[in-house]
């Protein structure tokens, strides 16, 4: 079976949708104070590679640890939920089919709890 990852196009197009999502949320009137105080280039590495884990691409994500990495940045259910709705934005502008993009949501979901460091049963 081949991954979401490769499904949703490969590094190629993560990396596209990765641009679009950080374009979102500097203009977001929520999410662009906290970019404000955090490095652009280490963010948009950083939501590459949570993507890029999430979706199959690597085995292993390149940062601290998702939760540490992202702490600053989605602090909230109300960040996290912004961040997923861009996230929907972003896919729906490159293209992807919709049963694609839920499939997509439906694992931004997933990790919410984790990013959120709330305790998982």
């Amino acid at each position: 079976m081949t991954t979401l990852y490769l499904r949703l196009g490969g590094r190629q197009s993560i990396e596209r949708f990765t641009y679009v999502i950080f374009d979102m949320m500097r203009h977001d009137d929520i999410l662009a104070e906290e970019l404000d105080r955090i490095d652009h280039a280490w963010v948009i590495d950083k939501v590459n590679s949570l993507l890029v884990f999430i979706f199959g691409g690597s085995p292993f994500y390149e940062g601290r640890s998702i939760r540490s990495d992202f702490r600053t940045l989605l602090a909230t259910d109300h960040h996290y939920t912004r961040f997923a709705d861009h996230f929907q934005t972003a896919l729906q502008a490159n293209g992807i089919e919709p049963p694609l993009r839920e499939e997509a949501q439906a694992v931004i979901e997933l990790v919410r709890d984790y990013v959120l460091e709330r305790q998982l049963v």
